[in-house]
């Protein structure tokens, strides 16, 4: 019987290792969040970034599909890897960008995203740390 038990409690241990790697691995934000990189121009027709504060909101890049900004906002999400975080959150009271992702074909499918200047990713209540690729406020100045 106690075979049995520590059978049963190594193959839940086991399963789940397997599921929090699959978790907390580095992952390509574009594949994870929006779709495959070929489908991304297809389905996302425009991206808006945004500066927050606490007292204002101010619209930072408007870019809409067929636009060189768009191309080149795409290009550096394309890039970006993130990894999911247990013990940091976003800082809400720090510098923090929005990002929404737009589909006119299914409005539905838009993507709200938040970026704050320590490189932590909010999506879908989710707290993700950019691992690899250009900070946002580097894109901002690059495509301003």
């Amino acid at each position: 019987m106690k075979k049995v038990i520590f059978t049963l409690i190594g193959v839940s241990l086991c399963v789940l290792l397997i599921l929090g790697f699959s978790e907390y691995r580095t992952k390509h934000f574009v594949n994870t969040f929006i779709s495959n990189p070929d489908e991304f121009t297809n389905m996302v027709d425009s991206i808006v970034i945004w500066e927050e504060n606490n007292t204002s909101t101010v619209s930072e890049i408007i870019a809409n599909q067929g636009d060189e900004k768009f191309q080149e906002i795409q290009n550096v999400f394309s890039e970006w890897e993130v990894k999911r975080t247990v013990f940091k959150d976003l800082d809400l009271n720090s510098q923090t960008y929005g990002i929404n992702f737009k589909s006119e074909e299914n409005p539905m499918k838009s993507i709200h995203i938040l970026v704050n200047e320590d490189d932590m990713i909010n999506v879908n209540g989710y707290e993700y740390e950019l691992v690899n690729g250009i900070p946002i406020e580097e894109l901002i100045d690059r495509v301003k």
